[in-house]
């Protein structure tokens, strides 16, 4: 094990972000990390133009400079938006859709939304930082740290290293690792309850689920309670992208009427990833990493939903692994 130690203890995150790793022909859903352009806002942006270039970019996050400051300061991203919602509208509907017309959201900055989930923390790192100083900041240093910006020594942002990334690259290198033929069921991944509504709620119901349990997506099912589909921080993007699709979300419909309103389907609706508890972790992290999807979800033998695997139980695991080993 001190060699997989010194393994992750001697390669950077300049490394890692250079390496290639997955399909480079599959598309792959931007977290505004590996680019070599940032895409960034200033803390005094109106926070309906900063959600627009998210939207219009096609990003989760942006990182946020401070003018007073004079230096990036924080994150700003799609769940900090919802939040945003739903702390202004308490006790009414959490609509995301018009916000527009949202008096709060139109007087407010984007210093004012930036960071409302929690799980935004502004952690900058160098590019000499080690992938192992990474794993134990997004694992133990910090309680909610999805993504950390590599900056220059001028602190200017010049990439941003997510979990998302940092898993492609653990999963590359997870033959250096004994607990890859183990299953997940005894490596104790995907242990987290599912929070699953019916195709048939509506997507207030969906919004409100992610605002109550502090999650980024919510698992789709059938009557019988069947895993059909998810509906993720990755879907709020699509709000905005073209009149219809807010029209269905804003009007009441349900799930299954806005997914059917997005051209091309939304993937993940059509194709949720899953595994059994009987895979292998390599089994696992090979099959996310393939999808270029930011959870895979645990089914029993009905394809019922037990369990859900985020990037961050698999940072954590590495990181378990080593303490262990």
């Amino acid at each position: 094990m001190t060699e997989l130690i010194d393994f992750l203890k001697n390669t950077s995150v300049t490394t890692l972000l250079s390496e290639q790793v997955g399909d480079a022909a599959a598309p792959q859903p931007k977290d505004n990390g590996g680019d070599s352009h940032i895409i960034t806002a200033k803390a005094t942006d109106p926070a309906i133009l900063t959600l627009r270039k998210m939207i219009d970019n096609r990003v989760l996050s942006v990182p946020v400079w401070d003018p007073k400051t004079s230096k990036f300061s924080s994150f700003c991203d799609i769940l900090d938006v919802l939040y945003f919602v739903a702390q202004k509208n308490k006790g009414s509907d959490t609509n995301l859709t018009a916000l527009e017309g949202n008096s709060a959201f139109a007087d407010s900055t984007t210093a004012d939304v930036a960071n409302l989930s929690g799980d935004d923390v502004f952690v900058p790192i160098k590019g000499e930082t080690s992938i192992l100083e990474v794993i134990e900041m997004m694992t133990t240093g910090y309680s909610h740290l999805h993504r950390v910006p590599v900056v220059d020594t001028e602190g200017n942002v010049v990439n941003i290293l997510s979990q998302s990334r940092l898993v492609k690259f653990l999963t590359k290198h997870i033959a250096k690792f004994d607990f890859g033929t183990l299953t997940i069921n005894e490596t104790n991944l995907g242990v987290h309850k599912v929070v699953s509504l019916p195709l048939s709620s509506s997507v207030k119901d969906a919004l409100d689920a992610m605002v109550e349990h502090k999650i980024s997506a919510v698992a789709l099912v059938d009557d019988k309670g069947c895993l059909i589909g998810n509906f993720s921080a990755t879907d709020l993007r699509l709000f905005g992208y073209d009149d219809g699709v807010s029209k269905l979300a804003s009007e009441g419909h349900s799930l299954h009427d806005y997914f059917n309103g997005i051209t091309p389907p939304a993937d993940d609706l059509a194709y949720p990833v899953t595994v059994t508890k009987a895979a292998t972790t390599e089994e696992a992290l090979v099959k996310m990493n393939y999808a270029h999807v930011h959870r895979i979800y645990i089914v029993d033998q009905e394809d019922k939903p037990v369990g859900v695997i985020a990037p961050v139980d698999i940072v954590d695991l590495f990181l378990r692994n080593i303490v262990i080993g």
